[in-house]
């Protein structure tokens, strides 16, 4: 009798812990299928749909467009060329120039101005007018004006009192210029321009600046 119930209390018991253990199992298996169905439809976002990439185009005028694509997760932007997908260039920020102003006037004078002549010689003349400058003032020079007088060997005025407005120019060789650079304070330069007319052999001239303009720092 005694074995009969330790029988029948040992098959409830284990019957217990196979119900308790079958319950666990299916916390886990329904775990186990809810974090799989989250990231399968974590990797559907990202993969099927919307895809990684998101298409667009991009119009360079003259006819010419581009596919582009975008990666969803970084955000780095190709564009397909011919030759096949490039990164695109973010453009760099573009420099905001400094406002030029007018050199005051006690400043011009201290400009130390070396004016000279080129041209063919005689007996056409010279007419093209080099100012070679040392920059005294406490702005970057941009711009000089001059006056140009041209007197006939009777001393007559020929040109009387002409004024020239001169960008500064920079040349950086086989042909290319810098028309944004400028004369730095306590600095030499040259300005250059042509006269529209020739200073005959047997006349005299003579060059003043007059006025100027730069930029601060």
């Amino acid at each position: 009798m005694l074995g009969d119930v330790l029988y029948v209390a040992g098959y409830h018991a284990e019957a217990s812990i196979r119900g308790f253990a079958a319950r666990v199992r299916g916390r886990i298996m329904s775990y186990k299928l809810r974090l799989i169905l989250a990231l399968g439809a974590i990797i559907f976002a990202l993969l099927v749909w919307p895809t990684l990439y998101r298409y667009d185009h991009i119009d360079l005028g003259a006819g010419r467009s581009y596919p582009v694509k975008s990666n969803r997760i970084t955000g780095q932007t190709e564009i397909l060329f011919p030759e096949g997908w490039k990164p695109a260039r973010i453009p760099e920020p573009e420099k905001v120039a400094a406002p030029e102003e007018d050199v005051p006037p006690a400043e011009v004078a201290a400009l130390d101005v070396h004016a000279s002549l080129q041209g063919a010689g005689p007996p056409t003349g010279w007419g093209y007018l080099r100012v070679g400058i040392y920059n005294g003032s406490t702005l970057n020079l941009t711009e000089i004006t001059v006056e140009i007088t041209v007197l006939d060997p009777s001393k007559q005025p020929v040109v009387d009192r002409r004024p020239y407005r001169i960008k500064y120019v920079r040349s950086l060789g086989l042909g290319e210029t810098d028309k944004s650079a400028s004369i730095p304070p306590l600095q030499v330069g040259e300005f250059g321009t042509s006269l529209g007319f020739n200073v005959l052999p047997g006349q005299t001239w003579s060059c003043q600046v007059i006025g100027a303009r730069g930029t601060r720092d």
